[in-house]
């Protein structure tokens, strides 16, 4: 049993590998390609810059999507934590998209 309260999918991956669960199979690896934050903006991102969009912090590198905010707030957003969403159909065509 647990008795702890989990601050962070982090924490959790970490739980269930100590556990001997794969957390891979509750939370796939975040792969950044820009599902969830074109999907809705973060909590903090709408502090910050209203309701705008698609959110002006999210970036491309060439090669994936990723916050420019994520930094000391990533676990706290659960920004790269893992991809939970059934409904995400992009995360094997990882591409620069600007729009859901």
């Amino acid at each position: 049993m647990i008795n702890k309260t989990i601050d962070s999918v982090r924490e959790l991956r970490d739980l269930l590998k100590k556990s001997g669960e794969d957390p891979e199979k509750f939370f796939p690896t975040c792969r950044g390609c820009g599902f969830c934050c074109l999907q809705a903006t973060c909590s903090l991102g709408v502090n910050l810059f209203g309701s705008t969009y698609p959110c002006p912090a999210l970036s491309w590198n060439g090669k994936m999507h990723r916050c420019k905010l994520a930094g000391d707030f990533a676990d706290r957003l659960y920004i790269g934590s893992g991809c939970c969403s059934p409904l995400n159909s992009w995360r094997e065509d990882i591409i620069e998209r600007r729009e859901s």
